[in-house]
């Protein structure tokens, strides 16, 4: 039973749950701890505004005279880390974590959070893995959010004449800096739109900072793993954005991205209205290319 002491009359509260289980072969990895962590069951959690959230986690009563196998109940907790602002498919890394809690040997737990607007991964555990049991999975949210469970692992095979999914190719954008600013301006509100093959994923925009960071990833899956990749930056603008400029990534040369964490500095390059190419500042970015999809 869930306790409510938490919430209050003044406030509304929206409930979403889900249902699942911890099985052994592939969906009970255990805690953080163990490289198995990711074989738990896996849900994308976007948040549409900054917002306070409580999220249970409640288990099946393994000490109840009608449990089929009486025992104690499990060590249980969840985490939440950062995802990919475009994630279609099972994450095989991990990102940048969120929230942890302490892992309880308890019926249910509940955590209160201050969630800010973004994409995320929601992973229940149990503290070992390879235990396995039924769980209820419950969100009270104040404002909009959707909750879905990821159960592929990549891409299914096309169907008829389509080329096949070969390689994955994702790129994080950490911040920008050294813009050619106009007098008396102090920064520029910046947007990402990072482009591969017939795909794009736009970033959040930032506050207005001589520095904007992002700290954001888009993960692709391609059909022509050779197309190179372009990330442009934008200064958003109240009638028209301008592009501060933009970074090609070189995909014929596709070795030199197998590493995925090293960050690094790239000039963004912008063609002026006489066709000849100006500098104007830079990009921090991470490029991670990958033939085996389970790498990302």
């Amino acid at each position: 039973m869930m306790n409510t002491a938490f919430f209050t009359l003044k406030r509304s509260w929206k409930e979403t749950k889900m249902f699942g289980e911890w099985r052994r072969g592939g969906r009970a990895g255990g805690c953080g701890n163990h490289q198995t962590f990711l074989q738990n069951p896996q849900y994308l959690l976007e948040v549409y505004e900054d917002q306070e959230m409580r999220v249970s986690l409640e288990q099946e009563d393994r000490r109840s005279s009608n449990f089929r196998s009486r025992g104690e109940n499990y060590c249980i907790g969840f985490s939440i880390t950062k995802t990919d602002l475009n994630r279609k498919y099972r994450m095989h890394d991990r990102m940048e974590r969120v929230h942890t809690g302490p892992y309880v040997q308890a019926r249910s737990i509940l955590a209160r959070l201050e969630m800010k607007k973004g994409r995320y991964l929601l992973v229940p555990s149990t503290f070992d893995p390879n235990q396995e049991g039924e769980y209820l999975l419950r969100i009270y949210s104040e404002g909009g959010m959707t909750l879905r469970e990821l159960t592929k692992d990549v891409p299914s095979p096309p169907k008829m004449l389509k080329k096949p999914k070969v390689a994955a190719t994702s790129v994080s954008v950490h911040a920008a800096e050294g813009f050619n600013l106009p007098e008396g301006e102090t920064g520029i509100e910046a947007y990402c739109i990072i482009k591969c093959e017939m795909d794009q994923v736009r970033t959040s925009i930032t506050e207005k900072h001589a520095k904007p960071e992002w700290k954001e990833r888009a993960t692709f899956y391609r059909q022509k793993p050779t197309e190179d990749v372009v990330v442009e930056v934008w200064d958003d603008n109240l009638l028209k954005d301008s592009l501060v400029g933009s970074v090609t990534f070189p995909m014929s040369n596709s070795q030199e991205y197998t590493g995925g964490n090293i960050i690094r500095r790239y000039p963004l390059v912008k063609t002026t209205a006489e066709g000849s190419e100006e500098h104007n500042g830079f990009l921090w970015a991470s490029v991670k290319h990958t033939t085996n999809m389970m790498d990302i």
